[in-house]
């Protein structure tokens, strides 16, 4: 009896022990847990202040700098359909003196293209994203940007419509000092059309012109002749030769036609006249 009573109290010192492992072990995960709460409150706090520096650069960025930024490049005021050009942005701060970002660029700073068709109010403006990814409302080639020295930023794009359009260069969501500006957009010359018809045989042409018969009349330097074809390049006849006689040219250059359908001629040293039958 005396034995079991020793074996029952052995047993109830181990549970004890072992509860008060349990109550020491539950409070070390509780400091834990509290240490990894005030870890991330820590973390909260630095990623907000970093992210109200972040804003104030931003900020100041837009509402200084944005206006002293200096523009240049071919692609300011002149492009070619189909064909890639740049402007170059030059960040300044209120002084004129390059301005250098501390912070990581794409971070913080915001510098968008945008072409707005002006002969087509209707149409949809073209909005090129060059660091902050922002929606396209028209097709047109992401926009490449590379940083220069001194804080001047080539902005490279490509237009998709000719015509003539106002260029907005933005620095966050602020226009920089002379935006919008006036750009004209050719159109591509590959695209421009192919031949239908060739007229061959001819001396030197240079001028032409169409009568109300819808011939067309051509001049012929070298050959010093007048040659008339129908709407179709097929020749109806020529007149002319070299010399000083009034039916004789000398040269033809310009030709132009009348109501009555007579032919002028100038050529060197004078002007004939033509009848249409001649």
């Amino acid at each position: 009896m005396q034995t079991l009573r020793q074996e029952l109290t052995t047993k109830e010192t181990e549970l004890t022990r072992k509860e008060a492992e349990v109550a020491r072990a539950e409070e070390t995960i509780r400091r834990e847990q509290q240490q990894i709460q005030e870890m991330r409150q820590r973390e909260t706090a630095l990623v907000q202040a970093k992210d109200r520096e972040i804003a104030m650069l931003q900020q100041q960025l837009g509402e200084k700098y944005s206006y002293t930024c200096q523009v240049s490049g071919p692609g300011l005021t002149s492009a070619t359909v189909n064909h890639p050009t740049h402007i170059l942005v030059q960040l300044t701060d209120c002084s004129g003196r390059p301005y250098s970002l501390p912070l990581n660029v794409t971070a913080q700073l915001e510098l968008v293209l945008k072409a707005t068709p002006t002969n087509t109010p209707e149409a949809t403006p073209i909005c090129l994203p060059v660091v902050t990814v922002t929606e396209e409302t028209m097709p047109t080639s992401r926009s490449p940007w590379s940083k220069k020295p001194s804080s001047q930023y080539k902005v490279s794009y490509t237009p998709v419509s000719r015509g003539q359009h106002k260029l907005h260069v933005q620095v966050n969501d602020r226009e920089i000092n002379g935006s919008p500006f006036t750009l004209t957009v050719y159109p591509d010359p590959r695209q421009l059309g192919h031949p239908v018809r060739t007229v061959t045989g001819l001396d030197q042409p240079y001028g032409m012109v169409f009568n109300s018969h819808q011939e067309m009349i051509v001049s012929e330097r070298r050959g010093h002749r007048l040659s008339i074809f129908d709407i179709r390049g097929q020749e109806i006849r020529t007149f002319g030769s070299h010399g000083d006689s009034p039916d004789q040219m000398e040269h033809p250059t310009g030709i132009a036609t009348d109501d009555t359908h007579n032919i002028y001629v100038s050529s060197e040293h004078k002007l004939q006249k033509f009848t249409s039958r001649v």
